[in-house]
């Protein structure tokens, strides 16, 4: 509940107080969440202008397309995907023509993924697009801030890594 001096402070004011009372902004996790949330929607907009994907389902057909039989295991393992959410996509991307699924000879509960002809000719259509997009985020960047940025978030994700063991609780 807001104080009564609080009640009279119009919006601008209002952020302005609550940034500097809990200074969010200096929250990585926060700063990574709004970033990455404006990340995502221009990505989704490219995808849905260039080839009608979702930006989950780019995600799935750009794996594949490095990775030719990959498992969805291996895809989730590496993506860090919910295997619900990944589910979907493969289903989606084998029900509109863009994927099929390979049973494995020696167990047949795990699935091979590979693109159709159709889901390499989006794959090569739309690729260019999703690396000029990137190409123009980091081009604000001097070559040591990129190194920095990505050295950065390797580092983050060791410690982040090493905060989800229960063994140094």
């Amino acid at each position: 509940m807001l104080r009564p001096t609080e009640r009279r402070m119009d919006g601008k004011l209002k952020d302005q107080y609550l940034q500097d009372q809990l200074p969010i902004h200096r929250f990585i996790s926060y700063r990574v969440l709004r970033l990455h949330s404006k990340l995502n929607a221009q990505a989704a907009r490219i995808l849905k202008e260039t080839c009608g994907l979702s930006l989950a389902q780019w995600r799935v057909v750009a794996v594949v397309a490095t990775e030719d039989g990959i498992t969805p295991s291996k895809i989730s393992r590496f993506s860090q995907m919910d295997k619900g959410q990944l589910s979907r996509c493969v289903k989606a991307l084998v029900d509109s023509g863009l994927m099929v699924t390979r049973d494995d000879p020696a167990d047949q509960r795990i699935q091979h993924l590979s693109l159709t002809a159709k889901g390499h000719e989006i794959h090569e259509r739309t690729l260019p697009r999703m690396l000029n997009r990137q190409d123009r985020l980091l081009l604000g960047l001097s070559d040591v801030e990129r190194e920095v940025i990505f050295s950065a978030f390797d580092k983050l994700e060791v410690i982040a890594d090493a905060a989800d063991d229960p063994a140094d609780e």
